[in-house]
């Protein structure tokens, strides 16, 4: 299974090739390529970020939906292994 994740655009580079994303805190550089030129102006926005690579731009409901998925999906996850455990 592959995963991508939302992140929020903190900072784009000069050479408008790579951006820095917001991942809930944990920052991290990612490539650009798929997204054609993004500028200073996407800063703020959401991107889904797949090994390295902003694939698809996404609006903040669309990354606050996603995100949301993801927690619900951690909290079963966890609970269910909490109750194989004892």
């Amino acid at each position: 299974m592959c995963i991508a994740i939302p992140g929020k655009i903190i900072e784009i580079g000069a050479d408008k090739k790579v951006a820095t994303i917001d991942f809930s805190g944990v920052k991290q550089v990612v490539r650009l390529d798929l997204l054609g030129e993004l500028d200073d102006g996407h800063i703020g926005n959401y991107v889904l970020v797949h090994v390295g690579y902003a694939i698809q731009l996404m609006t903040q409901q669309e990354a606050e939906e996603t995100l949301k998925v993801f927690h619900e999906y951690a909290d079963a996850m966890e609970k269910e292994l909490q109750g194989k455990s004892t």
